[in-house]
C-alpha cells in the first residue's frame, strides 16, 4: 500500500474514533437522564438571558443587546438551544428597521407550545409588544398596548413597562405593568386577555405612586402579584390577591423582624395553596443583604419565615424562585463573597451566581456556588430559574463587568448567562455524593483524596471546574495550562465547594491542563480537550 493511502487511512481512523469518543460522552451523558452545561454569549453591550422556555428538544431563551454603532439601540433577540447548550438559532427582534428599540422583557408558553413574548418598545409612544411565536420562530401574531393614561400634553405620561407575563392552564394571558402620568407618578396595573389579544379585564392601582409590581402568578381563584416601591426600598411592601375578575380579594403586609428592614418581594411561587414569597433584607448598620423566604396561607396569613445567611459576611438576595416537582423551592440568587488574605478580609465584592434548593417548609437542602472567571468587580443577576423534564435545573440571567477599559461607554460589559445543572445542582456530575438524587443514575464517588472535578472534555466553550476538600489555612489558586506549558487562564481566592466557569470560546483547539496549587505546590492536574 502506498504511504499516502497509509496516511489517508490513519487519519480516517483518527477521525471516526474522535467523532465515536464524542457521540460516546454525549450519549452517556443522555443516558443517565441528566444533562449539564453552562454557556456564555457576548451580542453587545447590556445584552442579557431575561427568561427562558422549555421545548421538547431544547430551549428558547429571550435577550437582546444594544447596538453602540448607532446610538441607544435595543435589539430585542429570542434564541434557540438544544438540550446540551448548542445555539441552534436565533431571531433578531428589535431590528432598526422593523422594530426600532423593542428591548425584550419577558417570556412564556401556551399549551400548545407555541411562545409568547413580550418587548418594551422604545418608539416616539413607548408601547409595550407582544409577538407570538411557534417554536421555529416563526411569527404567528402580534398586539402593541399604550399606556390608557397617555397625555401628549403631560411628560412621560407614555411610559409603560411590562414587569411580569404569565400564561394559564387555559392559555389567558395575564401582564403586570408599570405606568405613568407624569414625571415621579408611576403607578402599576394588571391586565388579562385571551390567546387572541381580546382584553377581558383590567386593574390599576393609581394609589401606589412610585410602585411597581416584582412578580405575579396565577391560579384558578385569580392574581397574586407582589408590589414594591421603587425608590423607596424600605417602604413596607405588599402581596395583593385579585380574584378571577380583576377585583382586589385581600393585600398582605410582611411581619419583619425588627433589625431587619429594606426587603423586596422578588418572587413568587404557589404551594398547596400556599403563597411563598422570595425576597431579600438588608440588615441595619451593615452594607448586606440576606435572602429570605417568607409562607402565608391564601388568605394572606403569615405561616413561616425563613433567613437563609445570616452571616455577616455572605449577603445575598433571591433573584429568582419556582416550585419543583416535590412541592419545594428552587431560587436563583446572587451571593456577595469575601475575600480573605492573611486571615484578613480584603473585599466582599465578588458576587456569584447561586443555586439554593428549599424543602416545602423553606430548610435548605443544598446551595450551589458559580463563579465566571474574569474580573474581580463582577456580578451575575439571575433572572429565572426553571426544574427541567430529566429533574435538573436551569438558570438565565445576566454576568456584569463594570470595570471595563472604554471609560467613555456608558453601558456596563454584559454576557448572557445559562446554567443547566443535574438534580443536585452540580454542573460537574457528583459535586455532592451525599445528595439525594431523583431519577439519576448514581455516578463515580468522590473520593476525600480529591480535590477537583472538571468537565466537559472535550468542550468548545466554557470549561466548568468544582473545587472541593481543600483547606482555608493555605492559599490556592486555578490554573489553565496549555499542552506547551503557556499560561492561559487562572483564578486566585479559590475556596471550595464553588464551580467556577472558565469561558473558552476564545482559546485554540488543543490539549490543555487545569491545575490547582497552594502555596507548597501543585496540588491535582486533570487534562481536558478543547476543539
Amino acid at each position: 500500500m502506498e504511504k499516502s493511502s497509509i496516511n489517508v487511512l490513519k487519519l480516517l481512523i483518527s477521525v471516526i474514533q474522535h467523532f465515536a469518543f464524542i457521540v460516546f460522552l454525549l450519549t452517556s451523558n443522555s443516558l443517565s437522564g441528566q444533562t449539564t452545561f453552562s454557556h456564555l454569549s457576548h451580542s453587545g453591550f447590556n445584552c442579557a438571558f431575561g427568561g427562558v422556555v422549555q421545548i421538547d428538544d431544547g430551549f428558547i431563551c429571550q435577550g437582546g443587546f444594544v447596538n453602540t454603532t448607532k446610538g441607544v439601540d435595543y435589539f430585542g433577540t429570542l434564541y434557540k438551544l438544544d438540550n446540551f447548550g448548542n445555539f441552534t438559532d436565533s431571531l433578531i427582534i428589535g431590528s432598526f428597521d422593523d422594530y426600532i428599540n423593542a428591548r425584550i422583557e419577558v417570556i412564556d408558553k401556551f399549551s400548545d407550545g407555541t411562545i409568547l413574548a413580550g418587548f418594551f418598545k422604545f418608539d416616539e409612544i413607548r408601547k409595550i409588544l407582544l409577538i407570538h411565536f411557534t417554536q421555529e420562530l416563526e411569527v404567528l401574531n402580534s398586539i402593541e398596548i399604550q399606556s390608557p393614561f397617555y397625555d401628549p400634553q403631560v411628560e412621560d405620561s407614555d411610559f409603560v413597562d411590562l414587569s411580569c407575563l404569565v400564561i394559564d392552564e387555559t392559555d389567558n394571558i395575564y401582564l403586570s405593568l408599570n405606568l405613568s402620568t407624569a414625571e415621579e407618578s408611576n403607578f402599576l396595573g394588571v391586565l388579562k386577555y385571551t390567546e387572541s389579544f381580546s382584553l377581558l379585564w383590567d386593574y390599576y392601582d393609581s394609589d401606589a405612586i412610585s410602585n411597581s409590581v416584582t412578580d405575579l402568578i396565577v391560579d384558578s381563584s385569580g392574581v397574586i402579584f407582589g408590589e414594591n416601591a421603587i425608590d423607596s426600598p424600605s417602604n413596607t411592601p405588599t402581596i395583593q390577591k385579585l380574584n378571577s375578575l380583576g377585583e382586589l380579594e385581600w393585600s398582605f403586609q410582611f411581619q419583619i423582624e425588627e433589625e431587619l428592614f429594606s426587603v423586596s418581594p422578588r418572587n413568587i411561587a404557589l404551594q398547596n395553596n400556599n403563597v411563598v414569597v422570595g425576597t431579600f433584607m438588608s440588615f441595619e448598620g451593615m452594607e448586606r443583604s440576606s435572602p429570605v423566604l417568607v409562607s402565608m396561607d391564601i388568605e394572606g396569613n403569615q405561616e413561616w419565615i425563613t433567613i437563609v445567611n445570616p452571616n455577616p459576611v455572605d449577603g445575598s438576595s433571591i433573584d429568582a424562585l419556582s416550585k419543583t416537582c416535590d412541592d419545594g423551592f428552587i431560587a436563583g440568587a446572587g451571593s456577595t463573597v469575601p475575600v480573605i488574605e492573611n486571615d484578613s478580609l480584603v473585599a466582599s465584592d465578588i458576587v456569584e451566581a447561586q443555586l439554593i434548593r428549599f424543602n416545602t417548609q423553606g430548610e435548605i437542602l443544598w446551595k450551589r456556588n458559580f463563579r465566571l472567571i474574569d474580573n474581580p468587580t463582577a456580578e451575575h443577576e439571575i433572572r429565572q430559574v426553571e426544574q427541567t423534564a430529566d429533574n435538573g435545573f436551569v438558570m438565565v440571567g445576566e454576568y456584569i463587568n463594570t470595570n471595563i477599559n472604554d471609560t467613555t461607554n456608558i453601558f456596563p460589559y454584559q454576557r448572557q448567562l445559562i446554567i443547566k445543572t443535574d438534580a443536585c445542582g452540580c454542573l460537574v456530575p457528583n459535586c455532592d455524593p451525599e445528595c439525594s438524587r431523583a431519577n439519576c443514575e448514581d455516578f463515580p464517588v468522590f473520593e476525600d483524596e480529591n480535590f477537583l472535578l472538571i468537565g466537559p472534555s472535550p468542550t468548545s466553550g466554557t470549561l466548568n471546574v468544582f473545587v472541593a476538600n481543600v483547606s482555608s489555612d493555605k492559599n490556592h489558586s486555578l490554573k489553565l495550562f496549555s499542552s506547551s506549558g503557556a499560561l492561559i487562564l487562572e483564578e486566585s481566592n479559590v475556596v471550595p465547594d464553588v464551580t467556577y466557569i472558565f469561558d473558552l470560546s476564545n482559546v485554540s483547539p488543543g490539549i490543555y491542563f487545569a491545575q490547582l496549587l497552594n502555596d507548597e505546590g501543585v496540588v491535582q492536574t486533570e487534562k481536558f480537550v478543547k476543539f
